[in-house]
């Protein structure tokens, strides 16, 4: 018999069975605010804030942006929760906020290098899934009836912010 779980871990992913990050971002801030401490221990022992942003950017933004190319299309308040782990570390290192790019930022350029990878391998698994767009020169006319090409229609948000249709928009975008 085969137990049924409201959520499970899968490779440090926490996965649900309503397909919500809830309990994977739950638990990736509180790991996050338990590691502040090594920042408060630099920050008490006077080391430069150097050291303090190499502890933030080796111990705790790692853990903010493990798989991130999976669950990049949270909604907001829980994106804000990760964000406000980054400008606590900073504040904490004694910089500003602005120091550093915001997390998204990151997220978005690992989700554009996972989707280079992907359309570079003609062996990957998912390369035949990717509508890449064709930079051409046409008329207006035709550029008309080929504005689908290299899109992934979503009809609902949810898929929209998933990665493939994501992935490409950032993708088609760059070029």
């Amino acid at each position: 018999m085969i137990e049924r779980v409201n959520s499970y871990k899968l490779l440090g992913v926490s996965c649900q069975s309503n397909m919500k990050w809830n309990s994977h971002i739950k638990e990736i801030t509180r790991k996050g605010n338990r590691r502040l401490c090594h920042l408060r221990q630099r920050r008490e022992a006077h080391l430069p804030t150097e050291e303090g942003l190499a502890t933030y950017c080796t111990k705790i933004r790692p853990l903010l942006e493990y798989a991130a190319p999976l669950w990049v299309g949270l909604p907001h308040y829980l994106l804000n929760d990760l964000e406000r782990i980054q400008r606590r570390s900073l504040r904490i290192i004694g910089l500003p906020v602005d120091t550093l790019p915001s997390l998204s930022e990151r997220r978005d350029k690992l989700t554009l290098r996972e989707m280079e990878a992907i359309t570079q391998d003609v062996n990957h698994t998912c390369h035949h899934l990717v509508p890449i767009a064709q930079k051409h020169d046409y008329s207006t006319t035709t550029k008309q009836r080929c504005s689908n090409v290299g899109r992934i229609i979503s009809r609902t948000e949810r898929h929209k912010s998933s990665f493939m249709p994501r992935a490409v928009k950032l993708f088609n975008n760059k070029l």
